[in-house]
């Protein structure tokens, strides 16, 4: 399947950040990736990537007057679409290995002896007779300790009986050993909130707006919220729906006045969210990138539009308020963005892309007639 095209067209690093591209700070040479649509016409703001390769050729359409088993069986064949599309695109875009904790791999049956040479630091002697120390992602670290909870291997077996096993994700690692890394961070961060361990367990589960790999049906969502919980699966379900932009302007908004958007080719509804929900689900976005942020900076990745490290600067001034926001809860989570961060290479700390790049026709056809919006947190 082929990957993305784009034309790029150099401006101003002082003009806005436009949706779903990256630019570099003023310190750096500037470089959007992006085509501008109209380009007479200054006024709109706009800009749009243009790629091959999504989900299907054809046409969107109104599925408006379809009966309850039509709808099943367009969803259904939509999830099948979805996890083909997801293979084939993952497949060609990481080829190296994961940070992946190796307990997590073996309870999932992954990794092995070769994984586990590949993806840890062995000692070696120097002439001098001393030990090289081992250099251990912190968040690795974090989760090294933390052990698994008796209704894992239950809930795992979901998982895996519904396709996730194998699945490439943004990270360098396998999929589920993703989502064990993100329950792991969230058992760390939140000892007492078991609700929040299961959404980090099942967190893109649907598919989400940087993530198609692999889609459950919605109309499962009754089948996962009984075996999470409700508070747990509408944290899943907010994660896989919500524009992130939405998410990452609502950052400074005042107590009880928080609320997200859905995606433009979901119709872009209001979801409306209370300030423990809004916390938990900046602790669960927070913990999930910084599980998989230095995985994903280790290869390019077409489909994000990134070169080898270009994966720091995504949603970076988002990520750092939300250090902000839930490190004065939780102090370790602040502690784990600026260990994690500090060990980013100097050559990309001017990129910033504040918004994810449209991961399939479908929403790059939904952001189409869009208004834009200015990120706060570029």
């Amino acid at each position: 399947m082929s990957t993305a095209v784009c034309a790029a067209t150099p401006v101003s690093a002082a003009r806005r950040v436009p949706r779903g591209m990256f630019a570099r700070s003023h310190r750096a040479p500037v470089a959007f990736v992006a085509h501008r649509e109209r380009p007479r016409r200054r006024s709109q703001g706009r800009w749009e990537c243009f790629a091959r390769g999504g989900r299907a050729d054809e046409q969107p359409f109104d599925p408006d007057g379809l009966s309850p088993a039509e709808r099943a069986a367009m969803r259904n064949e939509w999830s099948l679409e979805c996890r083909q599309v997801g293979l084939d695109h993952l497949a060609d875009c990481f080829a190296k290995p994961a940070a992946v904790n190796p307990a997590d791999a073996d309870a999932v049956g992954l990794g092995g002896d070769e994984d586990e040479k590949r993806t840890t630091t062995t000692d070696a002697t120097t002439d001098g007779g001393s030990k090289k120390k081992k250099d251990v992602p912190p968040m690795r670290a974090l989760i090294a300790g933390v052990e698994a909870t008796p209704c894992e291997p239950e809930k795992l077996r979901y998982l895996n009986g519904e396709g996730a096993l194998g699945v490439k994700h943004t990270g360098n690692g396998a999929f589920d050993a993703h989502l064990l890394g993100v329950r792991r961070v969230m058992q760390a961060w939140c000892p007492e909130k078991a609700h929040l361990h299961d959404a980090g367990l099942f967190h893109s589960i649907y598919g989400s707006e940087g993530f198609q790999g692999f889609c459950l049906p919605f109309e499962k969502r009754d089948e996962l919220r009984g075996m999470i919980g409700d508070k747990a699966e509408r944290l899943v379900h907010i994660f896989c729906v919500v524009d992130r932009l939405t998410v990452d302007n609502d950052l400074d908004s005042a107590p009880g006045r928080h609320a997200f958007a859905a995606r433009p080719e979901l119709g872009g509804y209001p979801i409306p969210v209370d300030d423990e929900a809004w916390f938990d689900f900046l602790a669960l976005t927070l913990g999930d990138w910084l599980e998989q942020v230095e995985g994903a900076a280790q290869a390019p990745n077409a489909l994000f539009e990134w070169g080898v490290g270009d994966a720091w600067g995504y949603r970076r001034g988002a990520y750092a308020r939300m250090a902000e926001i839930v490190g004065a809860k939780i102090p370790i989570a602040k502690e784990m963005y600026d260990e994690t961060y500090a060990r980013e290479g100097e050559a990309t700390k001017g990129v910033r892309q504040p918004v994810t790049p449209p991961m399939s026709d479908a929403i790059r056809e939904g952001r189409k007639g869009a208004p834009f919006v200015e990120p706060k947190f570029p």
